[in-house]
């Protein structure tokens, strides 16, 4: 028995989606940046979770000698692939991918919420939805001898809506506004 490929098939086989289309872009414009010392990167995940056929490419990265952290993950679920490969859509919703970013700050800079969230609001241009959280440790006995707990702050974003090929510029700015983003927050954790 032969097995027959026809054009369809080696297309649908060889035809990457929007997540991969904007994954190489990302991942690209990050790496570039890291291999001109803007940042570094300390981290990279590419996850295909099978219960929920959903896809995420994490990078993690901070300045060098910096201590705030930044991640960007790009996320795309089974409605995306199958609306894209399948033309199977959810009433009123486009296949695409979500971008995530997150943020892990010092907690010196908790004080400062104010001007973090509008530095980020027009870095961002208002495209991503913001949560804060405070993240903190506890060990043992360190409440009781005074000593303050350890911890940071958390900054998690979403995009309010789904990218595709036609953000490609948008994607490959990440990595720059991520840069300039973990600037400013350092100079913010140095002087607070």
């Amino acid at each position: 028995m032969h097995n027959v490929m026809t054009e369809r098939n080696v297309a649908s086989v060889f035809d990457p989606t929007i997540y991969d289309n904007l994954k190489t872009v990302l991942e690209g414009a990050c790496y570039d940046l890291d291999a001109e010392g803007a940042f570094l990167i300390t981290g990279r995940e590419d996850l295909v979770d099978l219960a929920s056929y959903s896809r995420t490419f994490r990078l993690r990265m901070r300045r060098t000698e910096g201590r705030c952290e930044a991640s960007v993950a790009l996320v795309s679920d089974l409605a995306d692939f199958a609306g894209e490969l399948r033309k199977v859509h959810i009433a009123g919703e486009a296949p695409g991918a979500r971008v995530q970013l997150e943020l892990l700050l010092p907690l010196s800079v908790s004080g400062r919420r104010e001007a973090v969230e509008a530095y980020l609001a027009e870095q961002w241009e208002h495209s991503f939805r913001m949560e804060f959280d405070l993240v903190t440790t506890w060990s043992g006995d360190s409440a009781a001898a005074g000593v303050p707990a350890a911890g940071q702050c958390r900054v998690r974003m979403m995009t309010t809506g789904k990218l595709d090929e036609g953000d490609v510029e948008g994607v490959e700015e990440i990595g720059d506004r991520l840069s300039q983003t973990l600037a400013y927050l350092e100079s913010l954790a140095q002087s607070g």
